[in-house]
């Protein structure tokens, strides 16, 4: 099975088994608000696009690139866009074909891999609206060779790119209230599972006697959540979903509940924590961060110009993220000790151009312009200015 194929059939999985949140299509009454002019889409998981940024759709021949699922087409086509979605997810295109065929419309659907060359004649959409996909595949670059091709001259590409830039959040805590149940959204960043089991204590503490206690956290890799006596997923994976949604990491959010009399059912919980969820974050202070590795380079006096040289490169290089590259201590003594902070995922490209430009040999001591790579184990997040 090929690397597109086998996403694609997670992504399957995530909709018909875990109620993906990308793969619900919009309701009637969503559709009906687009033909009256109130509507929003999203590029990204966080902000809703801009309005101005489409112009006039009316007429507008607009390609959704894997923009499968029944979300954003259906309201480009009630604002008079002659739509086509382009997917490889079965469960999406089936999503979108149900919106249609539920609300009287006609979309052109076609199921293809957006990796390889596009069934489109050149110059044949005004706008192309690409959600974050980018993250699916193996390599971008044929994915924007193949938008130019497509795309009319002056036409518009809105494109939303998953990178590897963080946020966390400062604590703080909302209620809603949903068919007499209480819900309370606390949120706090957090480092370790220590930090976690003290958040629970003190909110355990803060409101006694309560239903439900939902736990849901990531930490740098690790994610969690704890439904706490609810219904298998209905509360813990929607509050983790809206974490991971929003790029939050070394977050912790609980969801106090206090039971009001009437029951929800498991569709009722879902919508409910996930709206305790949305809106503590909405309202919280969330700050950028990007994941970093600590560096140290001890080398020779000699080597100090071909240093600055390979880190000013790598300062300069684009692969999917914001890079940083921080100098954190120089010391000057029999060699230099150079101390810097760099993006996680360019780690391994200062060493091999370390290598490449035959200053080191890592971990020998025989030549004479010795320089010691020293990665320090884990990473870091460091705040963004």
């Amino acid at each position: 099975m090929s690397y597109q194929n086998i996403n694609a059939s997670i992504i399957d999985k995530w909709i018909k088994e875990e109620d993906w949140e990308w793969g619900k299509a919009i309701s009637h009454e969503e559709y009906i608000k687009a033909l009256n002019g109130d509507w929003n889409v999203k590029l990204t998981p966080v902000k809703f696009v801009p309005h101005e940024w489409f112009e006039n759709l009316k007429g507008k021949k607009l390609l959704g690139l894997a923009s499968g699922g029944g979300q954003q087409i259906p309201v480009f086509t009630a604002l008079g866009a002659e739509c086509t979605v382009l997917d490889y997810s079965d469960a999406q295109l089936e999503n979108e074909k149900m919106v249609a065929e539920r609300e009287n419309y006609k979309v052109n659907i076609i199921k293809a891999d957006m990796s390889k060359p596009l069934p489109f004649e050149d110059e044949s959409f005004d706008i192309i609206f690409h959600p974050v996909s980018n993250c699916y595949i193996e390599s971008v670059e044929p994915v924007f060779k193949e938008c130019y091709r497509i795309l009319k001259k002056g036409g518009i590409l809105l494109c939303g790119l998953g990178t590897e830039i963080n946020y966390l959040v400062d604590e703080n805590e909302e209620k809603i209230v949903v068919n007499k149940s209480i819900f309370i959204g606390i949120i706090r960043k957090v480092e370790n599972r220590e930090e976690i089991l003290k958040f629970k204590e003190e909110v355990m503490k803060k409101y006694p006697n309560a239903t439900h206690y939902v736990l849901a956290y990531k930490i740098f890799e690790e994610e969690f959540f704890d439904d706490d006596g609810e219904p298998s997923k209905t509360s813990g994976l929607p509050i983790l979903k809206c974490i991971l949604g929003n790029n939050l990491n070394n977050t912790c959010i609980i969801v106090v509940r206090y039971f009001g009399g009437i029951l929800l059912g498991t569709g009722g919980l879902v919508k409910a924590y996930t709206e305790s969820a949305k809106t503590v974050i909405s309202t919280s202070n969330i700050v950028r961060y990007i994941r970093v590795r600590k560096i140290k380079l001890v080398y020779g006096y000699d080597d100090i110009s071909k240093i600055k040289r390979i880190i000013e490169e790598i300062g300069r290089i684009k692969i999917g993220e914001e890079i940083f590259v921080d100098i954190i201590s120089e010391k000057y003594t029999e060699k230099v000790e150079l101390e810097i902070y760099i993006s996680y995922n360019i780690c391994d490209i200062l060493k091999k151009k370390i290598e490449v430009d035959n200053i080191i040999n890592v971990n020998k001591s025989e030549t004479k312009s010795e320089i010691i790579f020293k990665e320090q184990e884990g990473y870091m997040y460091v705040k963004l200015k």
